[in-house]
């Protein structure tokens, strides 16, 4: 914990904080992984030292069973079969730890397959936040960058003059 803007004990992780105390202990001037000095840690083990760092034992991942169950959603969605894939997005909420509600949809409210279609979207961007370049796969299979602020696709479109064959 450190003060962040004038606010005494407010949490801010910083890259400096790795392996804060002990022999092993890192400066923050000593590292600079990103330009604001904060970093994501999911998938870290914040505990381990240099000297142990080797020792982690969270493997890199190729893909996740979560990963698998909403393609499943998805192709299930587009072929006809809405009620497999929210059956899908509650289990995928459900080993989140969201409440099921008196409905017990999970906070579900999409019915219809646009409406699912979306819900598996938002699903996807909240479930891999922070792994690898995933969303923006998504983003491209769905032709979706519109999505992102600020961003517009371009192209270039090829064209035959007249009288040529291709």
């Amino acid at each position: 914990i450190c003060e962040l803007e004038g606010v005494a004990n407010r949490r801010a992780y910083m890259c400096g904080q790795l392996a804060a105390s002990g022999p092993d202990a890192v400066t923050p001037t000593l590292i600079s992984f990103s330009r604001t000095g904060f970093f994501c840690r999911k998938g870290l083990d914040v505990k381990l030292t240099r000297a142990t760092v080797r020792l982690n034992d969270l493997d890199r991942l190729e893909i996740r069973f979560a990963e698998v169950l909403m393609n499943y959603a998805e192709a299930a969605n587009e072929t006809g079969h809405p009620d497999e894939a929210l059956a899908i997005l509650k289990q995928i909420r459900e080993r989140a730890g969201i409440e099921p509600g008196a409905d017990e949809m999970y906070g579900i409210t999409a019915t219809t397959k646009e409406e699912i279609r979306a819900a598996i979207q938002f699903e996807n961007r909240i479930e891999f936040a922070f792994e690898g370049s995933k969303r923006f796969w998504d983003l491209r299979r769905w032709r979706m960058f519109s999505v992102i602020n600020g961003m517009r696709k371009h192209a270039l479109e090829p064209v035959l003059k007249n009288g040529l064959n291709p």
